[in-house]
């Protein structure tokens, strides 16, 4: 585990691994059905890891990124505040995100993030990323899922995902319905290329 942590905690393994589970194209399809940014809008990655979600946005929309490991981002994109470029990353902490004075967002994007943080870190940060949005702003979250009838090898492999908290259907529900209850919920098999359950919450303010 140790090993598998160090090498996915550096920029060059966690893009290694991304090529290997062909990561984009499930990307590209969450962007396509639930992101949908349009030009001139500004769409903020919470949790952006290597930045690949700018790929999939429009040249005149505006991307920021946010993640706490420095490792993941190339060292002359990191900026210590917003300037007049449409790519910008910043390394901060999610639990920050009121404090960066990051621009009014009209979406907002969160794969992969939940899983990690614990139930008030994960309110914490819906809250948070609820305040950035314009009125009618869209944030969208994509997290592992433990789902009845689950195949066996899905379950094993998130049961070793770094994420150590994984959770049912249920759970997410519960955490969603603090923030703004009857938010959107999806549950996917089809963004994996191999056996594995996503679930995706719209919300919008």
């Amino acid at each position: 585990m140790a090993f598998r942590d160090s090498l996915l905690g550096t920029r060059t393994g966690y893009s290694l691994f991304r090529k290997l589970i062909k990561a984009d194209r499930g990307m590209k399809r969450l962007v396509d059905d639930y992101l949908l940014p349009q030009p001139g809008q500004t769409v903020i990655d919470l949790g952006c890891g290597t930045g690949d979600l700018a790929q999939f946005i429009p040249a005149s929309t505006r991307y920021i990124g946010v993640d706490h490991n420095p490792a993941y981002l190339a060292p002359s994109s990191i900026t210590e505040g917003l300037n007049s470029g449409r790519r910008v990353f910043i390394n901060a902490d999610l639990g920050e995100l009121n404090r960066l004075d990051l621009p009014p967002a009209d979406s907002a994007f969160a794969l992969g993030v939940l899983h990690h943080l614990t139930d008030s870190q994960a309110l914490k940060m819906i809250e948070s990323a609820m305040s950035l949005l314009v009125s009618g702003g869209t944030l969208v979250t994509v997290d592992p899922v433990f789902v009845p009838q689950q195949a066996s090898s899905a379950r094993v492999m998130m049961a070793l995902d770094r994420g150590r908290f994984v959770r049912q259907v249920e759970h997410y529900r519960f955490l969603f319905d603090q923030v703004r209850p009857g938010a959107t919920m999806h549950l996917r098999s089809d963004i994996n290329p191999f056996p594995y359950n996503h679930i995706v919450f719209v919300l919008e303010k």
